[in-house]
């Protein structure tokens, strides 16, 4: 994903807003820009759609098969979920790559690909797994190290904003 390049405006474009707010349109920019640019924000929701499909295969397999799978096969769903989560991790804290989605989504005239939901839908759905396996499991789970997993996983994710009390007085 890092090599991903989103159509430059050319040069004769530099000084305008991409925002149509600004009275720029999706009409000042060549058709190959504006294809190149709808294409890769599809790319990119596509990859998330089959990404979080990934997550939900190996969720539904896990519960109902957990009591026939062995720790190698436990093994294999914990990588599919931890990768699946530092990936969407990893995408969604990259800003250069953020930029130029919302930007190739401005000049398309389309939704920005939904990337918190992704990081949020993996995190959770990783969070869940590795209680359910706890839970159904103590003695893989243990073998395994899922305790600490299941920590290390807790940091890693950002932390919540603060919350607001409003008084009523």
């Amino acid at each position: 994903m890092d090599d991903i390049e989103m159509p430059e405006s050319p040069h004769r474009y530099v000084d305008m807003d991409v925002s149509s707010d600004h009275g720029f349109t999706n009409e000042d920019l060549p058709d190959e820009n504006l294809q190149t640019a709808a294409y890769v924000v599809s790319r990119v929701k596509s990859h998330i759609a089959v990404q979080l499909l990934i997550v939900q295969v190996a969720s539904g397999l896990y519960k109902a098969n957990w009591q026939f799978l062995s720790a190698a096969n436990v093994r294999i769903l914990v990588d599919i979920f931890t990768s699946i989560a530092s990936h969407a991790h990893q995408l969604n804290s990259e800003k250069s790559l953020l930029r130029k989605l919302q930007k190739g989504c401005s000049i398309a005239g389309i939704s920005d690909p939904p990337m918190v939901h992704f990081e949020n839908e993996s995190y959770e759905n990783y969070l869940d797994f590795l209680q359910d396996l706890l839970k159904d499991n103590p003695s893989m789970s243990e073998a395994l190290n899922i305790e600490e997993q299941l920590a290390g996983s807790s940091r890693a994710l950002p932390p919540l904003p603060p919350l607001t009390v409003n008084t009523i007085g």
